[in-house]
């Protein structure tokens, strides 16, 4: 007969196999706090990117504007367009397309057609997802009738896709206009020769001043910077409070009032110009 000894548990196991059980149910717990604590962000990730304060007539056509929302895009056509000139715009990484529909819908009221291309996933997580992006803005391109120039713009993560496309596609597209983003990071587009237009917020706590400047020398020396004092990331679109967001010091209606200035500027100055090399015009 085998006697136990003191040192033994009362369930038959010795002290040294404890520790490593004591571990593994440490692990286990790391485990699900780790997951639990990933699914909570993600869900308030997904929360916080939803549209929030878009009043739903926006969304609606009427007598002058078209509203047109497809699994690819989300257009704001007028009924008597100023001119030939779109506004092609890649919404934030996650950001629910819907965010961007009142400054869009701005700028069609202005009489110029605006899309906005939904992100696949609305966070186009891979490289294939921000490839079926492109091809949808080139979709978009072939297929809108009465539009001859593009402006192509994008918000943050959008702003990355929008100089990919200029990047591989720079025939298509006639200015660019970057908001709240401090791409292109991976290459260059310093020889550009079309305007380019970086708008950004003094308060952005997710794409700050020094991040923007960090890239600066990837894009032309006629590039023009554009800061919106006291506004933040978030406030570019109509969406919650975004994680490492600034505090704002201005109110979404202004910045909004401000970057839709500064897009109508660029859709203006172009159609001027087109204008001017219009022999019958």
């Amino acid at each position: 007969m085998v006697n136990r000894t003191e040192s033994e548990t009362a369930e038959g196991h010795s002290p040294a196999k404890s520790p490593k059980r004591l571990g593994r149910r440490i692990w286990r717990i790391v485990r699900i706090i780790w997951i639990s604590t990933g699914i909570a962000i993600t869900l308030w990730l997904y929360d916080s990117f939803r549209a929030r304060g878009v009043d739903e007539k926006t969304l609606q056509s009427n007598a002058q504007i078209t509203v047109a929302d497809t699994d690819e895009a989300l257009a704001f056509t007028p009924t008597e367009p100023k001119a030939p000139i779109g506004l092609l715009f890649f919404h934030g990484g996650g950001v629910e397309p819907d965010a961007y529909a009142p400054l869009m819908r701005a700028v069609s009221e202005h009489g110029f057609i605006a899309v906005i291309v939904k992100l696949p996933y609305r966070f186009a997580p891979f490289e294939s997802h921000r490839r079926e992006a492109i091809d949808r803005a080139r979709r978009i391109f072939a297929q809108t009738e009465g539009v001859d120039k593009w402006v192509v713009a994008g918000h943050s993560k959008g702003g990355k896709i929008a100089t990919e496309l200029v990047h591989d596609d720079r025939s298509s597209v006639d200015a660019l206009v970057l908001i709240g983003t401090s791409h292109p990071k991976d290459f260059s587009l310093s020889n550009i020769t079309i305007p380019v237009k970086k708008i950004f917020a003094s308060n952005d706590g997710v794409t700050t001043k020094e991040m923007i400047e960090s890239t600066r020398s990837n894009l032309p020396e006629h590039t023009q910077w554009v800061e919106i004092v006291g506004g933040n990331h978030s406030q570019f679109g109509y969406y919650g409070r975004q994680l490492f967001d600034g505090q704002p010091t201005i109110d979404r209606t202004e910045q909004q009032r401000r970057t839709l200035e500064e897009i109508l500027s660029t859709l203006e100055s172009l159609r001027a110009n087109s204008a001017a090399l219009d022999p019958s015009g």
